[in-house]
């Protein structure tokens, strides 16, 4: 392993329990003299290369422990050994350190240690931030799924790579192949969009309303010079009539997308300014309704494209970047299989990592796991429904001091087959319980996507047995978008009976998206009346903090400090009915800054501050209900209309990121 890339040489603590030279039955000493004191049966079952190891007969030696020394720093085989023994980590470590763990996963054969670090770049949003280098670590290690959707996020990037280190680690084929990938993104991108005036598809046709003036233009009135009549390509034919500046929109979106092949591109203020900015001399209701409509049919756009580009074809092009990956009879993931397998849906993909959880590989059947296997394990787990589990003892007191106390007391054994006796232990949970507990303690499972009454059982025999890591373990699979974000108050009660606070911060901040009562779950059973009536607290701490975000009047100094968001342009005239108040504030040095501000932004946060009462959430500050205050209600000024939606967008944001702040600052009492 090339040092480049090593972990920094940290001091390993000494508190880890493979530190303890009383423990373990086995040595490893790594390259810079640290020594890890290990059950060999643990580190066998974590690497077929060291179980192949134990296997030789080796020189007997009751006053000494058997020495392995590796190539590896101490800091490294600290990340090894507190994976395999269950020890809290850092979530997302650096993508160096995620680099030689791989190195080493591959050189030791630890498939576990590999979905590991498979997991944390498909979490971490380093397929997004870091997306070339992740692009070329995943092609190195064979992550096909890591590699797809770091490809996705490289299509924003820069021809000019020449510092990115980690491109020696991948083919120049593989590279080329990457920038032909982002041109056939492009592409598709722009064939999705691209429009014939006399011809239209029927996807746009369908979404006329979007398109067109409203019913008053349509008897002739304001709108009609900026309105052309076309022809749809559909059997029948269908006129339509259509704003001329959509037209021009989409030109201009495909000239975009085929430099930027990125569907929120569709969105831009920049490119849907001028369609804000064509209804100037329109009628009251088409600039009433314009944003709503532009943000509607932006929208369609934006799922139009991430269809084209992850539901077509293009990503079924990029399978033939193999040099590098596994065999695809080899590879866990079904996007490299034979072209006679059926893709996975790259929607799951999606447009952002946020629903990047839902790629996980198949998991192995429970009579493949080696717990399933009569000739392993010293130990017989008797579920009850009948169901026998081979188990070894030291995996099983490594995750449950629960089980470590009752191997230390002498038992009596019952014969589960000729010439062989194990231990048999009846416990009261059922077949599917025990095959997810020790699919997690033997370092096999996927990532778990079960019912939260499942999630409950599982939580409930990991208290049962004290298995902490699986308590851990089944938090972070609630922190998933599927559930906190889904079912935010049953996940509060889940976590707050198992102690999981982390969990209970997040779920009562997704409850701010509930309405005002709540609702009801039957998991509220398990949490105190207490504990509802704090969250209840917390909702309304958090919807008075964003509504003080609201409060104009005095202006406050952090929204003068935009003044150029929110006054008129300098050509502005009552004439065009842009009108604007003139506020007197005082800045840091006490001095009078006057400052233009139009007067519907206070009515914007009129509304604002109504809808923080019962959702208090940042976004609304970005919905465009709400910017359609602002946006027509400029009048006629032509230099107003062409940029208000850009100015909306961009102070709207400050606004919701103001909100964030506010909200933030809350804490739950727990």
């Amino acid at each position: 392993m090339s040092p480049k890339f090593l972990p920094s040489q940290k001091t390993v603590p000494d508190d880890r329990p493979y530190r303890d030279s009383a423990k373990g039955n086995l040595i490893i000493r790594s390259a810079d003299g640290v020594e890890f004191y290990v059950e060999r049966a643990i580190i066998a079952h974590l690497s077929p290369i060291f179980q192949d190891m134990f296997s030789i007969p080796s020189p007997s030696d009751a006053e000494a422990k058997p020495v392995v020394d590796v190539t590896e720093p101490g800091a490294l085989w600290d990340h090894l050994l507190g994976f395999c023994h269950f020890l809290p980590s850092d979530p997302f470590p650096f993508l160096g350190t995620v680099r030689a763990l791989l190195e080493a996963a591959r050189k030791y054969r630890m498939s576990a240690v590999e979905e590991w670090m498979r997991n944390t770049l498909l979490q971490s949003g380093y397929a997004e931030t870091q997306a070339l280098k992740t692009y070329a670590i995943a092609c190195a290690y064979g992550l096909s799924d890591v590699a797809l959707v770091a490809a996705r996020g490289c299509i924003g990037l820069s021809d000019d790579h020449g510092d990115t280190k980690e491109l020696e680690l991948i083919t120049a084929l593989q590279y080329t192949r990457l920038g032909d990938f982002r041109k056939r993104c492009g592409s598709a991108a722009v064939l999705a969009v691209s429009v014939k005036i006399n011809s239209l598809p029927a996807w746009l046709t369908g979404h006329g309303a979007w398109l067109g003036p409203c019913a008053t233009c349509l008897r002739g009135l304001q709108c009609a010079n900026n309105v052309i009549t076309v022809r749809s390509k559909m059997k029948t034919k269908v006129l339509l009539r259509i704003r001329k500046s959509w037209l021009v929109y989409l030109e201009a979106l495909a000239v975009q997308l085929e430099s930027t092949p990125d569907p929120a591109v569709a969105q831009s203020p920049e490119l849907l300014g001028p369609v804000i900015a064509s209804t100037h001399e329109a009628c009251l209701e088409c600039r009433t309704h314009i944003l709503n409509q532009a943000m509607q049919f932006s929208r369609v756009l934006v799922r139009r494209i991430e269809d084209v580009i992850y539901q077509g074809r293009v990503y079924d092009q990029l399978r033939y970047i193999q040099g590098g990956f596994k065999k695809a009879s080899e590879n866990k993931c079904s996007l490299f299989a034979p072209s006679s397998t059926p893709l996975l849906n790259i929607e799951s993909l999606g447009m952002s990592l946020s629903r990047r959880f839902s790629i996980r590989p198949k998991k192995a059947p429970v009579e493949d796991r080696s717990f399933r296997q009569l000739s392993k394990g010293d130990v017989v787990i008797r579920t009850s429904d009948g169901m026998e589990f081979q188990v070894d003892k030291c995996i099983l007191a490594n995750a449950s001091p629960f089980f470590e106390g009752m191997f230390s007391l002498p038992c009596a054994c019952t014969t589960t087959s000729p010439g062989e006796e194990k231990q048999t232990i009846d416990v009261t949970e059922t077949k599917d319980v025990w095959s997810d507990l020790l699919g997690f303690i033997y370092l096999v499972t996927d990532e778990l996507f079960l019912p939260l009454d499942a999630m409950r059982t599982l939580l409930e025999a990991a208290r049962k047995y004290q298995m902490e890591a699986v308590t851990r373990w089944l938090g972070r699979t609630l922190l998933r978008p599927e559930y906190v974000g889904n079912q935010p108050l049953r996940v509060y009660a889940l976590a707050h009976a198992y102690g999981l606070n982390d969990v209970v911060r997040v779920a009562a901040r997704g409850c701010l998206n509930l309405p005002a009562d709540l609702g009801e779950a039957k998991e509220l059973e398990l949490i105190t009346a207490m504990q509802y009536t704090r969250l209840i607290e917390y909702r309304k701490q958090c919807a008075e903090a964003a509504m003080l975000v609201t409060v104009t009047r005095p202006v406050p100094g952090w929204m003068a400090i935009h003044g150029d968001l929110l006054g008129r342009c300098q050509t502005c005239s009552n004439e065009y009915g842009c009108e604007s108040n003139l506020v007197a504030i005082k800045n840091g040095t006490r001095t009078k800054t006057v400052i233009h501000i139009r007067e519907v932004w206070f009515k914007y946060f009129e509304a604002l501050a109504e809808q923080m009462k019962t959702k208090p959430l940042p976004y609304i500050a970005r919905e465009p209900m709400l910017l359609g205050i602002v946006t027509g209600s400029v009048g006629g000024c032509k230099q107003c209309k062409l940029h208000v939606l850009d100015q909306a967008t961009k102070f709207s944001a400050l606004v919701a990121a103001r909100i964030e702040e506010a909200i933030s600052k809350i804490k739950l009492e727990i």
